[in-house]
């Protein structure tokens, strides 16, 4: 099954904080003290906690938690938003069921 969530992605300078707020997921395209990541860095980790929070889930019983609306995610609500310049974009991911 594919499915798309929304994401809020925030450049904080020297890292990409990653937040899918579906899901719960808090990240970061990469470990402190490291290279900044790409963006391309920050939607392949968002990608990779979609489907290993989903497979955690499947395995533990749970039904995959559906997508929300893009435009019912308010990005000033977000965990980063006060600690730099955020975006909401889809982050695609293939779960298996």
């Amino acid at each position: 099954m594919k499915v798309a969530y929304p994401v809020i992605f925030t450049d904080v300078g020297t890292n990409i904080l990653i937040e899918v707020p579906d899901l719960g997921i808090l990240t970061e395209s990469n470990e402190e003290g490291k290279t900044k990541g790409s963006m391309a860095d920050a939607i392949t980790m968002a990608r990779d906690a979609i489907v290993l929070s989903n497979s955690e889930a499947q395995e533990a019983g749970k039904k995959v938690i559906q997508p929300s609306k893009m435009t019912d995610i308010d990005i000033s609500k977000g965990k980063f938003f006060q600690d730099g310049v955020s975006i909401l974009s889809l982050v695609d991911a293939e779960i298996v069921s």
